[in-house]
């Protein structure tokens, strides 16, 4: 039996507190930590970073990440199918490389260098897969080495320059970057950042 001078200690608002801050009733999951982080360094950037919350800085940081979103959903199928793949990002980044270089410098039509850029990260995702498969050669060391071997290659041999651009005739570019959307007041690109 609790003494009278126990009850009269605990008041009701003493047990409100508690129900409020009691830590067991949150879930804690990776995606919640990640995003409570997110949030977190966006609003330390937004308060210590001049012109930080402009639009122009808000839609380069959008054009930006949505490559990220893209390499994100596919490694996502990746790891659904009980995978991994470290080769995708080199991949990825030598075969495009590779096609602006063919069409910039080299005077293909960019057409063709989509396919062979195509054609390239197909079969060194093709050389992946048959060393896992047939091989049993783990997927970690497979992709590892592959994505070196791929962007050792693309260094060496398929392009000389970090960073590429495009073709500065390319018709296809032009619409992309410039097609506008719901009558005139949204352009491609900021879709294309809210989608990723």
């Amino acid at each position: 039996m609790r003494s009278p001078s126990h009850e009269a200690r605990s008041a009701p608002w003493d047990e409100t507190i508690v129900s409020l801050f009691d830590l067991h009733r949150i879930r804690v999951t990776q995606e919640g930590v990640v995003f409570v982080l997110a949030l977190g360094l966006f609003a330390l950037f937004a308060a210590t970073l001049h012109n930080f919350l402009t639009a122009g800085n808000l839609i380069a940081l959008v054009r930006s990440v949505s490559i990220l979103g893209v390499l994100g959903l596919a490694m996502g199928m990746v790891v659904i199918g009980r995978g991994i793949d470290l080769a995708m990002v080199a991949i990825m980044v030598v075969s495009v490389s590779w096609v602006l270089s063919l069409a910039t410098h080299s005077g293909l039509p960019l057409g063709w260098g989509l396919l062979i850029g195509a054609a390239f990260a197909a079969g060194a995702g093709l050389i992946s897969g048959l060393l896992i498969a047939y091989a049993v050669v783990p997927a970690v060391f497979t992709t590892s080495a592959i994505g070196l071997v791929v962007y050792g290659v693309g260094r060496a041999w398929l392009f000389k320059v970090d960073v590429q651009n495009t073709p500065i005739d390319s018709e296809f570019f032009r619409v992309l970057g410039n097609a506008e959307i719901v009558g005139g007041r949204y352009r491609s690109s900021h879709l294309a950042g809210l989608l990723y």
